[in-house]
């Protein structure tokens, strides 16, 4: 269904979502978290939303996780390589680095979805 068109009734039922539903599909280990920076902005997780994951310790290379580095809690894209696993941030801004524990890199979840309110305006990067 087309942004904008209203939902009269005749929409089959399988078509239609409840939002607790569609933002958590297992409600037990299911959690939100606010966004704070633009280190995430290529892959959609804006500066002001919330981010919803699932708790788990285990995430595979390429997910995006809720992770706990060095005592620091941030949303990154998991990463590995031969020196072992790093967070990887998704900004082209060469400010954005590669993460490496120093001392721990602990997976608190993965995020399996976003959302912000945009109050009619379009949403600006900084």
């Amino acid at each position: 269904m087309p942004a904008g068109v209203p939902d009269t009734g005749d929409t089959m039922p399988e078509e239609r979502r409840s939002i607790d539903a569609w933002l958590a599909p297992n409600p037990l280990i299911t959690r939100l978290a606010p966004i704070r920076g633009d280190s995430m902005v290529d892959m959609g997780l804006l500066d002001g939303d919330t981010a919803v994951y699932e708790v788990r310790q285990h995430a595979d290379v390429g997910e995006i996780v809720y992770a706990l580095i060095d005592g620091e809690e941030t949303f990154k894209l998991l990463a590995c390589d031969d020196k072992g696993r790093y967070l990887q941030p998704a900004n082209a801004d060469p400010r954005y680095q590669p993460l490496r524990p120093k001392q721990s890199l602990d997976i608190l979840g993965v995020v399996i979805g976003t959302f912000g309110r945009r109050r009619g305006r379009a949403a600006s990067r900084r």
